[in-house]
């Protein structure tokens, strides 16, 4: 969904119809950015309520509860951030979509979702290792696997967190990096 919407934003009419707008282009920036925020926490909260309805957690009073939230809103927010970078690759409705298929496939796969990861030839699991599914279902599986949540299993699992914050902060510098690297590119076209 995001990145769908983010598609329309970068249509070259929009940013026409930004650039003369009287609104900063920060301010628009900062606007996106926060309406995308609000469409990804209200996705999280439709999976949460499907959560406490089917599977009986409750969210709000319940230590495993609390995990899973956080660890559905960290990866919920990763996710946004991967499709603020895929946005600058997309030049077609079509592929907006298409890429969102193949790349949320690909990572349920490899990182287990679908598949248990015990039966995944080892290579697989290594590959995966690379992507920020990975840590989420790592923390599904330690979350739902704990009968009481001692100092080294919430170790790992504040670790898998810190992980799952960390592809969000990779994947927002280099989308912020490809942007700048765009400005240059669209200022030399130009100057010439």
């Amino acid at each position: 969904i995001n990145l769908v919407i983010l598609y329309y934003f970068n249509l070259k009419t929009i940013k026409k119809r930004i650039d003369i707008s009287s609104e900063k282009k920060f301010v628009h920036k900062m606007k996106l950015f926060f309406s995308m925020l609000g469409v990804t926490s209200i996705i999280i909260f439709v999976y949460i309520l499907f959560t406490y309805i089917f599977v009986n957690i409750n969210i709000t009073k319940s230590y495993k509860g609390m995990l899973y939230g956080i660890n559905a809103f960290l990866f919920g927010i990763s996710i946004m951030s991967l499709s603020f970078l895929l946005s600058k690759f997309i030049r077609t409705i079509g592929g907006a979509s298409g890429i969102t298929v193949v790349i949320s496939l690909a990572m349920s796969f490899l990182s287990g979702a679908f598949v248990p990861r015990e039966i995944l030839p080892e290579i697989t699991v290594k590959i995966s290792k690379i992507l920020p599914s990975f840590y989420y279902v790592d923390n599904v599986i330690k979350i739902s696997n704990a009968d009481e949540f001692n100092k080294k299993i919430l170790e790992n699992i504040f670790t898998n967190f810190g992980i799952i914050a960390l592809f969000t902060l990779i994947f927002g510098i280099i989308s912020y990096l490809l942007k700048n690297f765009e400005l240059e590119k669209i200022s030399k076209e130009n100057k010439i």
